[in-house]
């Protein structure tokens, strides 16, 4: 039931997980959201991988465009506080002057953040839709991809950092793409990267509707999956963070997955899982992998 009294097929405890993830839209508003993101992932899920290249990017700018009240059109998705504490937490990892790469930048907030510390900020996107507009520091460039290949030299940059992107990636493309990180790593390279946890999914607008994610995220991983992605790339010393905000600690990627093992039962075992925020930041992945 919604606020017109119209019949939206919403999960009952909608509200509980419109207030938990700051969706202040109609259950009507979300149901039209949900409809034409799940079609348009399905797009890319029955496409062929030369078509998703350019697939990518048209998808994306679709849902933008058809969707005035859009959480990132509203600049919701991610604040300035959230900015500020990624920023500090990355000022810890990343070298002073290091040649540094945001993938799936989106707004570029967090690359902007980052160019009085690092020689060089390279925001990455398959659209620049969410590009601000004004004058840019002279160490930042905006680059724009096919979802895949990175336009860079190998071992031309010492770290990449991606923030809700994995998942948005075709599995098939995950692999290629993290390929393609490793390549452009230089020795001694680090790529973080921080994705939800399949776990406790859905995380995309399904979790309004469905027990799996069948919108934008394309596959949500686990610990183990993704710590087997990045060996099979050559990432093979990997690290977990622990910790929220900027207080972390790393352990090696071992205990992130036999953590991630136990608080499987816990989290199964709760009624309303959706809006438990302490169980869902410890699942959370966090990922990174050494070149």
């Amino acid at each position: 039931m919604t606020s017109n009294g119209t019949q939206v097929p919403i999960k009952r405890d909608w509200s509980a997980i419109s207030e938990f993830c700051h969706d202040v839209r109609t259950p009507e508003r979300i149901f039209a959201h949900y409809q034409i993101e799940k079609a348009l992932a399905a797009q890319l899920l029955n496409s062929d991988q030369d078509a998703r290249l350019s697939l990518y990017a048209e998808v994306y700018g679709k849902l933008f465009t058809s969707l005035e009240d859009h959480p990132q059109n509203r600049n919701e998705y991610r604040d300035d506080r959230k900015v500020n504490l990624q920023t500090i937490l990355l000022r810890t990892l990343v070298q002073k002057g290091a040649r540094f790469g945001e993938l799936g930048a989106g707004d570029c907030k967090l690359s902007l953040s980052m160019c009085n510390h690092c020689a060089s900020v390279n925001a990455i996107d398959v659209t620049d839709a969410l590009l601000p507009p004004g004058e840019k520091p002279a160490n930042f460039q905006f680059v724009k991809i096919d979802g895949i290949h990175l336009p860079f030299a190998d071992n031309s940059l010492d770290f990449m950092f991606s923030d809700q992107l994995m998942e948005h990636l075709h599995p098939d493309d995950a692999v290629r793409q993290l390929s393609e990180v490793y390549r452009v790593l230089a020795p001694g390279g680090a790529y973080y990267c921080i994705t939800p946890s399949a776990v406790t999914g859905p995380h995309d607008i399904s979790v309004y509707f469905d027990n799996v994610a069948c919108g934008f995220h394309l596959k949500e991983y686990s610990y183990g999956e993704l710590s087997r992605a990045f060996t099979g790339v050559g990432l093979r010393k990997q690290a977990v963070l622990f910790g929220h905000g900027a207080v972390n600690v790393l352990v090696p990627a071992k205990i992130g997955i036999m953590l991630e093992m136990v608080m499987q039962g816990v989290w199964r075992r709760r009624s309303r899982p959706t809006t438990n925020s302490v169980l869902r930041h410890l699942m959370g992945i966090r990922l990174l992998g050494y070149k």
